[in-house]
């Protein structure tokens, strides 16, 4: 799942060791990251963001989503509030995968979209 983020990935973490403590804050983007990939003979786009409030979220959609792509999938991660969603796809096989891989990075205060 890491092709979701693709090879332009910018972020900024830090990381601290206190005694038996190990702090590290979470990655986030530090800008716009696009990237395009063919599976199959299917196109992928996948356009990923940082965000800052819930009003960043539609203000992203509305910039990049693509109304004639078969499907709009996205998923996002601003502190401890989640979302997925399928566009239409089979419920928990595209929003949640995109949430899952967001997690599993490490990442916050992020949103992707999966355009096909």
């Amino acid at each position: 799942m890491i092709w979701v983020f693709g090879g332009r990935l910018l972020f900024r973490c830090r990381h601290r060791d206190i005694g038996a403590f190990h702090l590290r804050t979470s990655f986030t983007l530090s800008g716009v990251s696009q990237t395009d990939i063919i599976i199959k003979k299917s196109k992928f786009i996948t356009i990923s963001s940082r965000i800052y409030r819930q009003e960043d979220v539609s203000q992203f959609l509305d910039l990049y989503r693509q109304p004639k792509a078969t499907h709009n999938c996205y998923a996002y991660k601003l502190s401890e509030f989640e979302r997925v969603d399928d566009d239409c796809e089979v419920g928990g096989t595209a929003g949640l995968p995109i949430l899952n891989a967001i997690k599993s990075q490490g990442f916050d205060n992020i949103i992707v979209l999966v355009i096909r």
